[in-house]
C-alpha cells in the first residue's frame, strides 16, 4: 500500500496532470454551520469509477424514504462537527485543508491524535492527498483502544450523472476515500501514547508494522459524487470491509442520496452555488456519450402496476430515435404528450385515448437535436414531467 501511494503521488507529479475544467473548492464546497441534510438511502450502485468522460445512468434506482439526517455545527473558527444521529465526527480546517480529529460514538470516543487528512483545496480530476493516521481512545467506557492506518483521496473520475428523480448534473466529480486500518483493543491502557508520549508510535513505521503483524484489519472505500452547484455530494457510498490474514471476510455498505432538490430548496441560500446552478442550466448538454457498457442505461421501467392511481414512467431517457411512455391508469383515458425545449418552447404535441389499465406507447423523438428537453405528460388529471437528452 506504501509503495502504491508513492507511485501514485510521483505519476502525478511527473506528467503534470492535476487539471481540469472544475474543481471542488473549499468556498463552494466546506460545510456550513446549520446545514441539515436530508438523505435517502439507496441500494448499492456497481457502476464505473474511473474515467474522464463517465456518464453515471442512476435513473432506474429505487429510493428508500429512510429517516436520516446529517446536521453540520460549527464550534469555533477551524472546527467542525458533522452530527449523524449518535455518531458525531470532529473536523479541523486548517488554510486549504480539512482532516479528521476525533469520532465519537455512545459506546467510544477516539482522539485522533495524528489527524486524518481528508482533502487539500481545491481537488480536480487526478488530485491525490495522501497521510497516515494515529488515534486512541476509550471503548465501552473500560477498554483502551487505538486505530491506525493510512487513508488516501483521489478525484477519479468526472463526467455526467443522471439521478434517481431523473435530473440531469454536468461537471461531476467522483471523489474516492480508501481507508485502511487495525484496531487494538484491550483493558490495559499503559500502551496508551497520551500516558508515555512516546512519539515513535506515531511514525509511519510504526503504523505500517501494526497493520502487518495485526491479524485482522479493515478498509473503508467512501465514494462521493459532487456536482458543480451543490455543495454536498449528490450521492455518497460506503462500503466497509473486514479481513482475516488479508482474506475478506465481510462487507457492509450503505449507499446515501442527497438530492439536489433537497439541497435546492431545504438548506439555506447558497449564492455561490445558486449562480453556478443557473449557469448550467442555460448550458448545452454536450452530449457525447461514453458509456463502455449499455447495461448502465436504464432500458426498462418498473411502474408497480398494483399501485394505486394514474401512474407512468418514461424509458430510456437516453433517447435516439424514440422513447417509451409506460403507463398505468385506473380506468381507460386520454393521455396527451407534450414535448418542451429548456426555454419553455412546444416542439411536438401527441393525444391518445388508450382502452386498457396499463400499456404504453413510443414517442417519436428524431427530430430533436442534441440536448436536453422536457417531456410533460397528461394521463387522466395526473400531470407528469420527465427530462430527456437526445443524443
Amino acid at each position: 500500500m506504501k509503495r502504491y501511494f508513492v507511485l501514485l503521488i510521483i505519476y502525478l507529479i511527473e506528467t503534470n496532470i492535476i487539471v481540469s475544467a472544475y474543481y471542488i473548492n473549499q468556498e463552494y464546497n466546506a460545510p456550513r454551520n446549520g446545514d441539515v441534510l436530508k438523505a435517502e438511502e439507496l441500494v448499492r450502485i456497481p457502476v464505473t469509477t474511473i474515467g474522464n468522460d463517465v456518464t453515471w445512468d442512476f435513473s432506474d434506482l429505487s429510493v428508500d424514504c429512510s429517516d436520516i439526517s446529517i446536521r453540520y455545527i460549527k464550534l469555533n473558527d477551524s472546527v467542525m462537527v458533522r452530527c449523524k444521529g449518535k455518531e458525531m465526527s470532529y473536523f479541523a480546517i486548517y488554510g486549504d485543508s480539512i482532516s479528521q480529529t476525533e469520532y465519537c460514538t455512545p459506546d467510544k470516543r477516539l482522539e485522533i491524535i495524528r489527524p486524518e487528512l481528508l482533502a487539500v483545496f481545491p481537488m480536480g480530476y487526478t488530485s491525490c492527498v495522501a497521510d497516515y493516521f494515529y488515534s486512541e481512545g476509550i471503548l465501552d467506557g473500560s477498554h483502551y483502544m487505538r486505530q491506525a492506518g493510512n487513508s488516501c483521496t483521489a478525484i477519479e473520475a468526472k463526467g455526467r450523472l443522471i439521478t434517481p428523480d431523473c435530473d440531469s448534473l454536468r461537471h461531476v466529480l467522483l471523489s474516492h476515500r480508501y481507508r485502511v486500518g487495525t484496531t487494538y483493543i484491550s483493558p490495559d491502557f499503559s500502551k496508551s501514547f497520551l500516558n508515555n508520549r512516546d512519539n515513535l508510535m506515531l511514525s509511519n513505521d510504526s503504523i505500517l508494522e501494526w497493520m502487518s503483524s495485526d491479524t485482522i484489519t479493515h478498509s473503508i472505500d467512501t465514494y462521493r459524487w459532487y456536482a458543480q452547484g451543490y455543495r454536498y455530494p449528490v450521492i455518497e457510498q460506503n462500503i466497509v470491509k473486514t479481513f482475516y490474514n488479508k482474506i475478506q471476510v465481510d462487507s457492509v455498505s450503505q449507499t446515501l442520496y442527497f438530492s439536489p432538490r433537497m439541497q435546492e430548496e431545504d438548506l439555506t441560500k447558497d449564492e455561490l452555488n445558486d449562480s453556478l446552478r443557473i449557469v448550467n442550466r442555460n448550458e448545452p448538454w454536450d452530449f457525447n456519450l461514453s458509456v463502455n457498457n449499455e447495461d448502465n442505461i436504464n432500458h426498462g421501467a418498473n411502474l408497480g402496476f398494483l399501485a394505486q392511481g394514474n401512474v407512468c414512467n418514461l424509458s430510456p431517457i437516453l433517447v435516439d430515435n424514440s422513447t417509451t411512455l409506460f403507463y398505468n391508469c385506473e380506468s381507460s383515458t386520454t393521455i396527451e404528450i407534450r414535448i418542451f425545449n429548456m426555454s419553455g418552447a412546444l416542439l411536438a404535441y401527441y393525444i391518445n385515448t388508450v382502452q386498457g389499465t396499463h400499456g404504453s406507447l413510443s414517442v417519436d423523438t428524431s427530430q430533436l437535436r442534441q440536448g436536453e428537453y422536457i417531456v410533460n405528460v397528461i394521463l387522466g388529471k395526473e400531470v407528469f414531467s420527465f427530462k430527456i437528452f437526445r443524443k
